[in-house]
């Protein structure tokens, strides 16, 4: 199933930034509980963006970039919030990339100030698009029921055939005591 999701424009000092919600990922961890005294299992929900300067989420200098200092750069990375901050998620090339399409190195300067324009753009981003935590959770859930649903399927449709099988089996001992 292909899922189209719209791309949401952020324009900022810098230039045009798009953010795409994505669906909040889940995970089961133990956190430690001083009331229970002992670790409990609890789940870590991580509303989730995929923030870029083309429309298109490519990271392709040709369909969007910023200009700083005379060079372009890209942005195309997705990220996720948890306790109040946000965290990149590993990319192949870097969330960063230069004209060349070359991955920015971390050390370099221009690495900071197109970390500090990604977080103005996502500042704004929610800013502008107050419920997007919820609607993140909201695909997270609708693909978990999907899922579920999906597995239920299966399982009525193995059912099916195992009771098939089972038909034959018992036609098999029907003639064997006629």
């Amino acid at each position: 199933m292909i899922v189209t999701r719209e791309a949401h424009e952020v324009e900022t000092q810098a230039g045009k930034f798009y953010v795409q919600i994505l669906s909040a990922t889940a995970s089961q961890v133990n956190r430690w509980s001083e009331t229970e005294r002992a670790h409990l299992p609890v789940e870590e929900v991580k509303p989730r963006v995929w923030l870029a300067t083309d429309p298109q989420f490519k990271g392709e200098v040709e369909l969007g970039h910023l200009v700083i200092r005379g060079r372009k750069y890209t942005i195309d990375h997705q990220l996720h919030w948890f306790e109040g901050s946000w965290s990149n998620e590993s990319t192949y090339n870097g969330p960063y990339r230069n004209e060349k399409g070359k991955q920015v190195d971390f050390r370099a300067k221009i690495w900071d100030t197109l970390y500090d324009l990604e977080r103005e753009a996502l500042a704004q981003f929610a800013k502008d698009h107050p419920d997007w935590e919820r609607e993140s959770l909201r695909q997270r859930l609708v693909w978990n029921r999907d899922h579920e649903l999906s597995v239920a399927k299966g399982l009525v449709k193995d059912a099916a055939e195992a009771e098939a099988r089972a038909a034959k089996w018992q036609a098999r001992l029907d003639e064997l005591t006629a």
